[in-house]
Parts: C-alpha cells; structure tokens; sequence
C-alpha cells in the first residue's frame, strides 16, 4: 500500500513540474505562468485518487460527494455560480476532510465515541453550508449581508425565539434529515475494510491545509460570511470611537423656555401601527392610546415608517444626524446623546433589550446613565417584560435635574410575540380562530383547518392518522397563533406607553415636559414575513409615531407646526432633527424635509427613500405633501 501511494505521489508531481516547465515556453507566454491555469490537470488528478482510494469504500465516496454537491448547490443559488479554481479548492477541501476522518476512523479510540466524534468533526465543515442551504429554503431568498448583520447582532435566547417564530416544521424535518443520513453513513463508514496508513494522511493533511488555507479566500460562502464580519465590526468601532462634533454653518435658535425640562424618548420594537386601533384596526389593541387621542392630549402621526426593518441599521440613522437623503458620511456622525449632553442635559438610556457590541448598544453606552434590564442570562429572553421599565423611570423623574433626557428601549412586539407579555393576564385578550370577514388572508387557514377535521373524521379507527391530523393542524394553527399573539403584544404595549405618559404627567406641572414614541421598524404579521429586508413589503415599514407634551411646550408655535404636519409622509431617519426642532436646535432652512417642526415641512415621494436608499418607500395609503 505505502509503495503505491509513494509512486502516485511521485507520478503527480512529475506531471506538475513538467506542466509549469513546458507550458510557458510552448505559448511563449510567462505572464501566463499561473495556478490559475493548473486548475484543469489538477482535477483530473484529484478524481483520480479519489476514484483509487475511496471508490472502494462506498460511504467514503458518498462523504466526499455530499460534501462536494452541497458547496454546488449554495453558490449557485447565493452567488449565482462559482468558477474552475474555486471548485478545484472545495475538491482539496474536500478530500482533505475525508483525510481527516480516516484518520480518526483508524485510531484506537472507542467505535461509539470515535462516531460521536466524526460527526461532530462533519457536522461543523457542513454546517455554514446547511445555513445557506435551509435559509433559503425557508424564506426563498439568498442569505445577504442585512440578514448576516442581523445574525451578528442577536444572541442566542433572541436566536431560539426567532428559530421558534419564523423557521417552518418542515425546515426543521429536513434537517434533522439530512443529519441523519450523514450519521448512518459515517456508522457505515467506520465499519468499511479500507484502510491507509496513518503517515501518508499525517502527510496528506498537512500538505492540502496549507494549500486549502492559503486559498480560503476564494471560497464564496465562507469569504462572504468572513468579509460581512469584518465590516459589521468595522462599524461598531467607528461607532465607539467617534468623538461628539459640530456641525458648521448652523445658527441654532434656541427657544429660551426658563424653565427645568424633562424628555422622554421611547424606542419601541416591531411594531406595525397598522395593528393599532388608534389607527383604524378592527381590533381594539390600543384603548387607552385611543382614549388620549380623543382627548386631543397626543399627536398621532399618521404616515410615519421606517428608513430600514432591521433594528440596528434604523436606529443607527434615527438616533444620528446620518439620513437616506444627506449621505452623511459616517466618520462625521452627530449622534443624539452626545448633542444633548453637549447641551448641558443628563441623559440615560434604560433598555429592556441587552446591551452587547453592537451599533444601538454603543451609542446607548455614551448615556451618563446605562440600565439594563435584560442582562441576567439565566433569565429567559421573554422573562423580562417591559412594565420593568416602570421603577427606574419613576425614580429618574423624581431626580431634581433641571435638564434630563430619558431613553427608554423596549422589548415591545419582538418575536417570540407570545412571549412579550404575561400570559396569564388581561393582555392574553386575542384567542382563537381569526373571523373570515375581518381578516379574509388569515382566515383561508381557517378553512384549511376545518377540511383536515372532516377528511380525517371518516377514519377514526386509525389512531396514527388522527394523531397526524393533530400535528397537521399545529402546522397550520401556527400563523393563527402568531397573529394573536402579536396584537396581545401590541395591547400590552398600548399599557406600557400610556403609563409612561402618565407617570410624566404627574411631574410638578411647571417643568417643560414631553415624550416621543417610535418604532425602530414593522412587521408583516399578514404575510408571516416578519422585517426580512430580502422579502421586503411596505407593512414592514410603517410605523407609529405618538407625541405627548405639557401644556407649556403646546403654547408655542413649534407644537403648532407638528399638529398641522400630522398627515404628512415621516421617515424616522429623521428623528434626531425632529427632536433637534422641538428643543428649539435646528434650523428649518437647512433641513426642511427632515424636521416636522418646520412650517413648510414636506417629504417629496421621490426622496421618500427606504432600506438606505434601495427602493422609494409607496404606502398603500393616502397621504398629504
């Protein structure tokens, strides 16, 4: 066997030195001289130790060609092909995976263990293949940088309640298919006769690693996966590490109010104010809102949606001077906190989601005060629900600061939405079925649901068929569920804010005092589409905007020109402005489609700009200019 294996590799290299040799002279070409260009010979050579070595050993082969098939499909349908020299890479990789468990098979560990072991070892080169794989089978679009940030972005509770939510039963059965066949074929494979000795794999692996890792760069999904990460830290730090500038040329008119002043600012969470009956849902989600709205104590804007429908990149351009429409470059960034502290305002930042590495979370740390309610790993991710905001709150309202600014970051209707509030509550409210009238999307699950009921009555006797029936059912019941849940949660959040306002309104009465509400992003609950960006949809987009103030703030001409802005198109990328505006800051002259403060502010459809700058965002509702 050693003699055979020392003659191929002799035969190899032979054919290798004569090619680099002859192949330049013959095309009189030295340019040419390129690895590139070996790519042909080398897998005719690579087949055909395969075809020697492990086309005797069935499950060896299947192991290599699984592997091999599996990086085909991912970059054809992510990135639209690959070429020669990169598939010449994943077959090195390949075999020099099937090398590896050779080695492993022919050690004197335990059969059972040394199994365990394989698969794991498997399981972990195929795994960021299968991620490519199954999410695109589950959501139909290719894995892109947005969805990659978001991944970066999250933990690993907000991972299982997403998982939870969005990731079809049928994803999962296919998976833990595929994991099942790879398993019964590694059994197979510790049991197959082949054997090689252990030098020539010492020697095999550690020629193609260095080949392999020498070449990584070239292969699409790592490298893709590998750049993304780069640059999502690449802006965390530029985000950490700007210091507070000022912008030139901007006279601000500063009202002079004489008096201590107490903002409020809440970030809420995914959510779609087309859920809100203080917006016209048929649903009664949002009563106590809808009870300030008739007493004309809010402002309620009615055409306001989101620059982006991810968390992080919405919140990077609301809470900053960056907008869709100036291209603010990012090194130049003014962010809101810092402005307010340069100000002479204490600012704090109370979160209900966790606070780790990201872009919110950095500029959430630049906060004289950090409070983080959600920190306990122990906890469950929907242990914390967002009444917990209520104590510290109270306690920074009853401070003697004269200028204070609190931001308070919600859970809100992030999914899991079941576990967004307490389940054995009055917010438990939306059970059930869903009425075919009201909501004719949803309600053809209904129907569904009924003619699995009557197709398996007429086979009772057979037990494993009703218990399939069940799990059909669960199938479909899902998106009804979803759907429920969510409007609980957007009737807890109609609690949550409502109180904030209350316990604002109790402050002494001569402090100026206001609250903003907004949403980060939407969700497409009748689609079950969550803020996939890739499967973008207006419902993802369009968001509450709620204002409160005291009745000093509303006896100025600022308050005046937001209620006559109510119905005008908003971008919430223009959030920092707008609240620039209302403390007197920001100059209407220079910012008229970003400030609702201005008189003749307006946001022309054709610089109504979504997912930065991608697409114009069209509602499916009138709005006045």
């Amino acid at each position: 066997m050693i003699k055979n294996l020392f003659i191929d590799v002799i035969l190899v290299l032979i054919i290798f030195i004569i090619y680099f040799i002859i192949q330049p002279i013959t095309l009189n070409n030295p340019d040419y001289f390129n690895i590139k260009n070996l790519i042909i010979p080398s897998i005719l050579v690579i087949f055909y130790l395969v075809y020697k070595y492990l086309i005797n050993c069935l499950s060896c082969f299947l192991l290599f060609f699984f592997y091999f098939l599996l990086y085909s499909v991912i970059v054809k349908i992510n990135f639209g092909g690959g070429n020669l020299f990169e598939f010449f890479i994943v077959i090195l990789f390949d075999y020099f995976l099937i090398s590896l468990l050779m080695l492993i098979k022919q050690s004197k560990i335990h059969q059972k263990i040394k199994l365990i072991i394989l698969f794991f070892i498997y399981l972990i080169f195929i795994l960021p293949l299968l991620f490519y794989l199954f999410y695109n089978y589950n959501d139909g679009v290719a894995v892109t940088t947005n969805i990659l940030n978001a991944i970066f972005q999250t933990n690993v509770k907000e991972s299982k309640e997403f998982l939870a939510t969005y990731i079809g039963i049928d994803t999962y059965i296919l998976f833990f298919i595929v994991l099942i066949i790879v398993f019964f074929i590694l059994k197979v494979f510790i049991k197959s006769n082949i054997q090689i000795k252990n030098k020539f794999l010492i020697f095999n692996l550690l020629i193609l690693f260095l080949i392999v890792s020498l070449n990584i760069k070239n292969l699409q999904p790592i490298n893709f996966i590998m750049n993304s990460y780069k640059e999502y830290q690449k802006q965390v730090e530029t985000f950490k590490n700007i210091n507070f500038g000022k912008e030139k040329n901007n006279k601000f008119e500063k009202y002079d109010f004489n008096k201590s002043e107490t903002i409020v600012i809440v970030i809420g969470e995914s959510l779609n104010r087309n859920h809100m009956s203080l917006y016209g849902y048929k649903r009664n989600t949002t009563p106590l809102l809808k009870q300030l709205d008739k007493k004309g104590e809010i402002l309620v804007f009615r055409n306001a949606y989101a620059n982006f429908v991810a968390t992080e990149p919405s919140l990077s351009y609301a809470l900053t001077n960056i907008n869709q429409i100036n291209e603010e470059n990012i090194t130049k960034i003014i962010d809101l906190i810092s402005f307010l502290k340069e100000k002479g305002f204490k600012t704090y930042w109370i979160t209900n989601q966790n606070i780790g590495n990201d872009l919110v979370s950095a500029i959430a740390k630049k906060a004289n005060v950090l409070i983080n309610l959600n920190k306990n790993s122990n906890v469950s991710y929907g242990g914390s629900f967002d009444q917990n905001i209520f104590i510290p709150y109270k306690k920074i309202l009853k401070q003697k600061i004269t200028k204070k600014v609190i931001f308070v970051h919600l859970m809100g209707s992030h999914a899991n939405y079941c576990l967004r509030y307490p389940i054995h509550s009055n917010f438990n409210h939306f059970k059930g079925n869903v009425n075919s009238q009201v909501f004719p999307k949803l309600s053809k699950l209904n129907n569904k649901i009924e003619s699995i009921d009557e197709f398996f009555s007429k086979i009772k006797t057979i037990h494993n068929l009703r218990s399939f029936k069940d799990f059909i059912k669960q199938l479909l019941g899902n998106s009804i569920k979803n759907f429920n849940c969510y409007d609980n949660s957007v009737l807890y959040n109609d609690y949550i804010i409502f109180n904030l306002i209350e316990y604002l309104k109790k402050l002494d009465p001569n402090k100026m005092k206001m609250l903003v509400y907004f949403s980060d992003h939407s969700e497409d609950i009748d689609h079950q589409l969550a803020h996939n960006p890739e499967l973008y949809t207006p419902d993802m987009a369009e968001i509450p905007l709620i204002m409160w103030f005291s009745d000093e703030y509303k006896s100025t001409h600022i308050y005046k020109n937001l209620k006559n802005n109510e119905k005008k198109l908003f971008c919430n990328d223009s959030i920092y402005n707008t609240i620039l505006g209302i403390l007197g800051y920001e100059n209407c002259n220079k910012h008229e489609y970003h400030n609702l403060t201005c008189k003749n502010y307006f946001l022309p459809n054709d610089k109504a700009y979504i997912l930065h700058s991608k697409k114009l965002y069209k509602s499916r509702k009138k709005y006045e200019q």
